[in-house]
């Protein structure tokens, strides 16, 4: 007589692995955010066919042939990239010796487990995963830093000339400087926060939280350039056409700020089931600022890139200025939204039991096997370790630590309001300096750029200080 044996959660306790690659994860989520940027145009398409098939800015008229167009280029797109970030499976089969067990246990498809000796037999269903591991952050500065300076000297030829030669090497180093400048100071961030913060995060998790602030930047890309233009025109009257520059501030001082942090407030709620304390919201806040800043960067280069002879000098101030400023910019004001969030994940789910958070943070056991061999390696612990000397260099020698917004609304406001500041001081510099002479206007914008920039590490300090002090679940 066939015996039916039900899946069983596995053991909270443990969790099943493959040895860690920390490259691998880095090709990974090149491979996903240039996919996602590819898939962003369509779904622009998708949209601008529906409210702005004239391209200006205005909402009117449509387009269904655009629309449709876009939806079938996206299909594929979106297919690969389920695919992409499938859950790994494994089905695990466990006999345990008892008085009263079989000696024969027939098991699904035509498959039986005989034992020696009376067992009780279980099996589950475990989603393989690995601790997150990204390579040390010194490694990727070096190589961010080194492989910007060299693809500038490649770049430089340009300046002097079109020639075969400046061409080829252009050509040549495309490419590759494009794929550093955007994402491996992002990658350098991550890398720097996974081991600060000290939580337990497995891969999956860590690539949710970068996806989900890469995907935040879709509907903000169409608060920018199609839903603010529209309002100031039915608001005040503002043509986007006719005061196209006006327009243009606009966006960058009022809708980017308070657009993309709601954007990406609705990226940290989407994982609200991993968001157990301040400490891990801010962590989630942090890692969703860093994928939308990736995707956002991504874009800059390839400007940068392609703008004319002068390549060497704004593909190279682009992508130091965005890698030591604009990115951990993003990452700050985000985190101060999940930080936020973290505390009211931690109010409520706290005295509710009930509330189901999905994904045991608390795993300390981690049996690795080997994905060929099949063949138990070792046991791996959580792969976040501090670094001592940034650990040193942020904390100090101080136990204190300010307050920061814990409602959301407050938290909210207070990235709207960073972010308004970083981009509308720079706006406000320029144009106090315009009718100056050029170079008085150049010295001046790279002053005050250096000195938000510094003004950013102060404030990122403290705010660190504040958030690894914090509680945690």
């Amino acid at each position: 007589m066939e015996q039916s044996y039900p899946l069983t959660p596995f053991p909270g306790d443990v969790g099943l692995a493959s040895p860690a690659k920390p490259w691998m994860t880095i090709y990974r989520m090149l491979g996903m955010v240039l996919l996602l940027y590819i898939l962003s145009q369509f779904v622009v398409l998708i949209f601008v066919g529906l409210l702005d098939s004239d391209f200006d800015g205005l909402i009117g008229p449509s387009d269904p042939l655009m629309a449709i167009f876009g939806s079938s280029c996206s299909l594929p797109l979106i297919a690969l990239a389920v695919y992409m970030t499938r859950p790994k499976l494994t089905h695990v089969l466990r006999a345990f010796p008892h008085q009263h067990g079989q000696y024969n246990h027939q098991i699904a498809h035509g498959k039986y487990l005989q034992t020696p000796s009376p067992t009780v037999f279980q099996h589950h269903l475990v989603m393989r995963d690995v601790p997150l591991q990204i390579p040390e952050a010194k490694v990727l500065w070096i190589s961010f830093f080194s492989g910007v300076i060299i693809c500038a000297m490649a770049l430089f030829p340009l300046v002097l000339g079109l020639n075969a030669i400046s061409i080829v090497l252009a050509l040549i180093v495309a490419l590759p400087a494009w794929i550093i400048g955007f994402s491996t100071p992002v990658f350098a961030w991550w890398g720097f926060s996974s081991r600060y913060l000290g939580i337990v995060t497995t891969q999956r998790e860590g690539e949710m939280m970068l996806i989900a602030g890469m995907l935040s930047t879709f509907p903000a890309l169409l608060i920018n350039s199609i839903l603010f233009p529209s309002m100031l025109y039915e608001i005040v009257g503002m043509n986007p056409n006719v005061d196209s520059l006006l327009v243009q501030n606009l966006t960058i001082v009022v809708s980017a700020p308070v657009g993309e942090e709601l954007c990406k407030l609705i990226a940290i709620l989407c994982l609200w089931k991993l968001i157990d304390s301040p400490r891990r919201g801010f962590q989630i806040g942090f890692t969703v600022g860093l994928g939308f800043a990736m995707l956002e960067n991504l874009q800059y280069i390839l400007v940068n890139l392609l703008t004319d002879q002068y390549a060497a000098f704004s593909y190279s101030f682009t992508a130091i200025l965005r890698g030591v400023g604009s990115i951990p910019g993003h990452a700050l004001w985000t985190g101060l939204t999940g930080y936020a969030v973290g505390w009211y994940a931690y109010r409520t789910k706290k005295y509710n039991s009930f509330d189901d958070v999905g994904i045991d943070h608390n795993v300390k056991n981690w049996i690795t096997f080997d994905s060929k061999t099949g063949q138990q390696i070792s046991s791996a612990g959580d792969g976040t370790i501090p670094s001592s000397w940034l650990a040193k260099f942020i904390l100090g020698n101080s136990n204190s630590s300010r307050k920061l917004p814990t409602s959301i609304s407050g938290g909210v406001c207070l990235a709207i309001l960073g972010h308004m500041f970083w981009n509308g001081s720079s706006f406000i510099v320029s144009f106090a300096l315009s009718g100056l002479d050029e170079i008085i206007q150049v010295l001046g914008q790279l002053i005050w750029i250096a000195n938000m920039v510094v003004l950013l590490w102060l404030a990122g300090k403290i705010i660190l200080q504040t958030a690894i002090k914090s509680p945690t679940k």
